[in-house]
C-alpha cells in the first residue's frame, strides 16, 4: 500500500495543536442561605449562571464578562427575592480566580417575608370581596396575611379580567394596579381599579363545516342569539363538536369588529375527521390470556351522521365479532339509536357456549345519568363440562343506567362510578323461561395523601327465574379473577353440579378494599382485600383473599400486577395482570 507522508504530518500537527490549545475556563457558583423555590428563582435571575452553561458548551469566556456579571449579582438576587416577597435581604459576594477557572460565592440572608396588609379591588367603583374561581390548576390568590408573590399577583389580575370577559364584559380593563410595599414594616397593600364596560350578547352563531348536513350540525349549537355572551358556553360548544366524533379540530372566532347593538357574531369552524378508522390492538390478561382486537369504523356513512362499526376480538376464552349501526337522534350530543348483531364463542365458568344475538338500543342522557333502553334476542347453544348440548332462546327488554365522575378518568385521584342493569324475559314471548336479572356495581376512589389512594369496589346481583336451569350461561352469575376476587381463577367461583362443573349462580356479591401508593415517579405498590362469590343464596358462597401488587402509571392506563392469596385454606398464590382505568 502506498504511504501518504502528508497524512502522518497532518496527524502529528493536529495532536500538537490539541495539546497546545488552552483549556476552557470553568465557572463554579455556590449559593448559600436559600433552598427550594427561592433557590430556583435566584438561579434563574443570576446573569452569571448563563456563563456556566456557555463554558460547559466549550465557549470562550472573557474575564471582563465574568466580572461584569458578578457585579450584577447582588441586584439580580435582590430582584429574585423581592419577586417572592423578601424585601429586606442582604447579600455577600465573592469571586476568586483559580488558575483559568472562577469560583463565585453568594451568601444570602433573605430576611422576613413581606405580607399583604390590605387588598382593595374596586370594580366599577364598588369593592369586590370575592375573586372568581380560576381555571383548575391555576395558582391565584390575594388574601391579607399572605406572603407577597409577584407572579401570583399578576396571574390573579389576569384571571380576574379573563373571568369578566368570559362573562360577556369584553372591554374589561384595569385602570389602576398598585402594589405598595413598606419594607421596614414587612407589609404591602394592593389597590386595583377595574372597569368592566357593557355586557355583550351573542349575535349570529355561524357554523362552518362540511361533514354533516346543516340541520344536523346546527343541533349541536345550543346558544341562542340575544343571550348573554359566555366563554363557558363557547367552550362547551367546542367540546360537544369534538366529542361528536365527526370533527378533528374546532376553532372559535369572536368578531369584535362586527358588533351591532351590543351583539357579537361568532364563527365556529369545524374540520372533519377522517371518514374511516381502523383499529388493531394486542393485549394480555391473566383472565383472558393473549388477546387481539381489530375493527373498523365508518364515522360518516352519509351527511345525516350515520355510523357503522365492526369489531372482532379473539382470546383463549372468548372469540367475538359484532356489527353496529348508529344514528344520532334528538339531542345529538348524547342521544343515539343503535342496531347491532353479535356472534360469540366463549368459555364461561365450566360452560362452552355459542351465542348469536341481534338487538337495538336507545342511548341518551337522563337525570344526569347515561341511560340505555334495549331489546335483544339471543340464541345460545351450550354445555357444562362433558354434559349434553342444550339450546336456549331469550328475548330480553332491559334498561341500563350508568354514572361516572372523576378528576381524571385515566388516573383518578377522586371519583365515583356506578352501573345498574335490569332486564328479563317472558316465557310466552320468545323466551324459554320467565326471569328477571338485576345487577349493580360501583367504584369509589379517594385520595389519602398526595401519593396514595383508597379504592373501594362493590357489586351485587340477583336472578329470579321460573326455571333457572333453562337460563344460558350468559344470563348467570360467575365471579373470580382480576376484576372481582383475586386469588382465584377467572369465573371459577359459583355453584357446581354433580360432576363438579361451575354452572353459575342466581346471586352474587363482591367487595374490595385497596390502598395504593406511588413510591417513585410513576411506580407504586398496593395492598388489597377481596371478598365475594356467586351462589344459589343471597351472600352465599363467599370467598376471601388478600394480596399485594405493583403499579405503573403508563400512558395508556394503570398497569396492575397483583399477587393474591386465598384465605379459605387453598394452597399457593395467584398472579393477576390487568391494564386500564380504575373507574
Amino acid at each position: 500500500m502506498r504511504r501518504r507522508p502528508w497524512l502522518s504530518w497532518f496527524s502529528w500537527l493536529s495532536c500538537l495543536l490539541m495539546l497546545a490549545a488552552p483549556a476552557m475556563a470553568e465557572i463554579r457558583i455556590t449559593i448559600e442561605g436559600v433552598s427550594g423555590a427561592v433557590l430556583k428563582n435566584v438561579e434563574a435571575h443570576l446573569a452569571i449562571s448563563e456563563l456556566v452553561e456557555r463554558a460547559a458548551a466549550g465557549s470562550k469566556i472573557s474575564t471582563a464578562d465574568v466580572k461584569r456579571r458578578h457585579q450584577r449579582a447582588p441586584a439580580d438576587i435582590t430582584n429574585a427575592l423581592q419577586a417572592l416577597g423578601y424585601y429586606q435581604s442582604q447579600v455577600q459576594t465573592s469571586l476568586v480566580a483559580v488558575g483559568k477557572d472562577w469560583e463565585a460565592n453568594y451568601r444570602i440572608q433573605r430576611g422576613p417575608p413581606t405580607r399583604l396588609r390590605a387588598v382593595l379591588i374596586e370594580v366599577d367603583g364598588a369593592e369586590l370581596t370575592t375573586i372568581p374561581p380560576p381555571e383548575p390548576g391555576a395558582k391565584t390568590s390575594l388574601r391579607t396575611g399572605e406572603r407577597v408573590h409577584h407572579g401570583r399577583y399578576e396571574r390573579t389580575k389576569q384571571v380576574l379580567l379573563e373571568s369578566m370577559r368570559a362573562a360577556g364584559f369584553l372591554d374589561a380593563a384595569t385602570t389602576r394596579a398598585r402594589l405598595d410595599v413598606f419594607p421596614e414594616l414587612s407589609v404591602a397593600d394592593v389597590h386595583w381599579q377595574i372597569t368592566r364596560g357593557p355586557r355583550y350578547e351573542f349575535g349570529e352563531i355561524r357554523l362552518a363545516q362540511t361533514a354533516l348536513n346543516d340541520d344536523l350540525a346546527r343541533r349541536y349549537v345550543q346558544i341562542q342569539p340575544g343571550t348573554p355572551f359566555s366563554g363557558a358556553q363557547l367552550n362547551a360548544l367546542q367540546l360537544r363538536l369534538i366529542n361528536s366524533g365527526y370533527f378533528n379540530e374546532v376553532a372559535v372566532d369572536i368578531h369584535r369588529d362586527a358588533v351591532v347593538a351590543g351583539r357579537v357574531p361568532v364563527t365556529v369552524s369545524a374540520t372533519p375527521r377522517a371518514s374511516q378508522n381502523y383499529r388493531l390492538g394486542l393485549g394480555y390478561g391473566t383472565d383472558t390470556g393473549p388477546r387481539i382486537t381489530t375493527g373498523m369504523e365508518f364515522r360518516r356513512l352519509n351527511r345525516a351522521g350515520h355510523r357503522l362499526r365492526l369489531d372482532l376480538q379473539a382470546s383463549s376464552i372468548r372469540t367475538q365479532g359484532g356489527l353496529e349501526y348508529a344514528i344520532p337522534i334528538r339531542d345529538v350530543s348524547t342521544d343515539l339509536l343503535k342496531f347491532y348483531t353479535r356472534a360469540e364463542r366463549a368459555d364461561i365458568g365450566d360452560a362452552d357456549t355459542d351465542q348469536y344475538a341481534v338487538g337495538g338500543r336507545l342511548e341518551d342522557g337522563w337525570l344526569g345519568l347515561r341511560r340505555a333502553i334495549y331489546l335483544e334476542y339471543s340464541h345460545e347453544v351450550f354445555n357444562f363440562g362433558k354434559g349434553p348440548k342444550r339450546v336456549s332462546d331469550v328475548l330480553t327488554p332491559g334498561i341500563r343506567l350508568s354514572f361516572q365522575r372523576g378528576d381524571d378518568l385515566l388516573f383518578t385521584r377522586r371519583g365515583f362510578s356506578a352501573n345498574v342493569d335490569v332486564h328479563g324475559g317472558v316465557e310466552s314471548l320468545l323466551s324459554d323461561t320467565s326471569f328477571v336479572h338485576a345487577s349493580t356495581n360501583a367504584t369509589a376512589v379517594w385520595p389519602l395523601t398526595k401519593s396514595s389512594r383508597l379504592i373501594l369496589r362493590g357489586a351485587i346481583g340477583v336472578i329470579k327465574a321460573d326455571d333457572f336451569d333453562a337460563l344460558p350461561p350468559t344470563q348467570r352469575f360467575f365471579t373470580g379473577g382480576d376484576r372481582s376476587v383475586r386469588g382465584y381463577a377467572f369465573e371459577s367461583l359459583s355453584p357446581r353440579n354433580a360432576a363438579g362443573d361451575d354452572i353459575g349462580g342466581a346471586h352474587y356479591f363482591n367487595q374490595s378494599v385497596e390502598v395504593d401508593r406511588l413510591v417513585w415517579r410513576d411506580f407504586g405498590i398496593a395492598a388489597f382485600y377481596d371478598r365475594g362469590g356467586a351462589s344459589e343464596k343471597v351472600f352465599g358462597g363467599q370467598h376471601e383473599a388478600v394480596g399485594i401488587g405493583f403499579r405503573y402509571r403508563s400512558p395508556v392506563g394503570m398497569i396492575r400486577i397483583d399477587v393474591a392469596k386465598p384465605l379459605d385454606g387453598t394452597s399457593g398464590v395467584r398472579l393477576h395482570l390487568a391494564l386500564g382505568p380504575d373507574l
